[in-house]
């Protein structure tokens, strides 16, 4: 599209939706999109060119800056302090306040481009300042659900942080406020069960898009091959049949790795699993090999281990669309998971298989059936699933339509 520039906004270019969003970005930039992509640590410019960002060093407060801050402090100061000295006491994944020192409004980028698309934004956007000072189309990336809540990003953390909850109500009133005053906006979400949240909501009442747009992965480098290379590395027989969890860190409860270990508990067949991520952890049950992988920052051998692996168990509480089940599909390896979120759309009888949720019985007995059963799913037909569903090619052309509705309009 002539004359239009995309802004890509994340905190982090690391994590899923860091990861996801500069995905999009190159996608987009294939198909001829002018796109730039900014975030604590990686920034990209409209040049495709990669470049110091200096918005987001830290700037000390001046003498009077503190000194004022002490004495008179705001009523976001007085509630980050609140929340700060309360950490302990709150049970949650994260949390994020819908506040930032910085004031993105003035970044360089933002001012040039003609749409900016947001990803995860917690502690970069000011949503008071920033969306009264927006005067361009806003395309919205769901990737959890603190963008239509108050304080925490997943259901069962504010289920079970219920002391909080005047203050989410709060902070849900003051996001709902700052954002019907977008002009033009659309609100993408990858999967049916995460935008439905969101509709229900009321927070994108003014948005005029509501739209479902799949992540794409990359299907050059997630590719059916052998999983020689790790298997060998590591000792594992060409025999032997191979789990594979992936999660940033084994301790994170809304992935449900410790569901996982209580699955395996009961089986009675030799079975390998593969870990990937920061932790290490022991089964006391003597028909499961644990094999810690690690933290793989390389998409090769990230790859690799999908393709090492005879099934890839997603045993999570709670997930929108996961690159991990996506990098899967792409490798033909198949996928148990529980039937939430948007494994619900895509885990189906020929690439995987889905339980009932948080069933942990169920879970092991499909994991049994699967070690037991001489009949295995056609990597190739998975792939397909893969190809057809989650290209670049077809995410980008999907929201350059999302663009192209709100730039006519505005």
């Amino acid at each position: 599209m002539k004359g239009l520039k995309v802004l890509h906004i994340t905190t982090s270019y690391k994590g899923g939706a860091g990861i996801a969003a500069l995905r999009l970005h190159e996608a987009l930039r294939a198909q001829g999109v002018a796109s730039a992509y900014i975030s604590r640590g990686k920034s990209i410019g409209f040049d495709g060119a990669p470049f110091k960002d200096t918005f987001f060093d830290y700037q000390p407060p001046s003498f009077l800056g503190k000194v004022k801050t002490k004495l008179v402090p705001t009523p976001f100061e007085k509630l980050r302090k609140k929340l700060q000295n309360d950490k302990g006491a709150i049970d949650c994944e994260t949390y994020s306040l819908p506040f930032s020192a910085l004031r993105l409004e003035n970044h360089p980028l933002v001012k040039e481009a003609t749409l900016l698309h947001l990803h995860w934004i917690s502690d970069i956007v000011d949503y008071p300042s920033f969306f009264k000072t927006i005067h361009i189309p806003i395309v919205w990336t769901l990737h959890d659900m603190n963008p239509f809540m108050g304080l925490f990003h997943y259901e069962q953390d504010a289920e079970q942080n219920q002391a909080y909850s005047s203050i989410a109500s709060e902070m849900l009133s003051l996001k709902k406020s700052a954002l019907s005053t977008v002009g033009q906006g659309a609100v993408v979400s990858p999967s049916t069960w995460l935008l439905d949240k969101a509709i229900e909501s009321g927070v994108f009442a003014s948005f005029q898009v509501k739209k479902v747009i799949a992540n794409g992965v990359d299907l050059k480098t997630f590719a059916i091959s052998e999983g020689e290379n790790i298997r060998a590395q590591y000792g594992i027989a060409a025999d032997e049949k191979v789990l594979l969890f992936v999660a940033g860190a084994l301790t994170v409860k809304r992935k449900g790795f410790d569901l996982l270990l209580e699955a395996l508990a009961n089986i009675t067949v030799p079975v390998t699993l593969l870990t990937m991520g920061k932790g290490l952890v022991k089964t006391k049950n003597k028909y499961v090999k644990i094999v810690p992988l690690g933290f793989l920052d390389s998409e090769v051998k990230i790859a690799e281990a999908y393709n090492a692996a005879d099934l890839f168990v997603l045993p999570s509480r709670e997930d929108n669309l996961p690159n991990t089940m996506l990098e899967s599909l792409a490798t033909g390896t198949p996928v148990l998971s529980f039937d939430i979120g948007g494994m619900q759309q895509h885990v189906r009888g020929d690439n995987g298989e889905r339980v009932n949720c948080y069933n942990v019985a169920e879970f092991s007995k499909a994991i049994s059936s699967f070690l037991k059963s001489e009949e295995n799913k056609s990597k190739e037909v998975i792939r397909t699933y893969a190809q057809s569903h989650f290209s670049f090619k077809l995410q980008a052309k999907s929201y350059i339509e999302v663009y192209t509705s709100l730039v006519s309009n505005s």
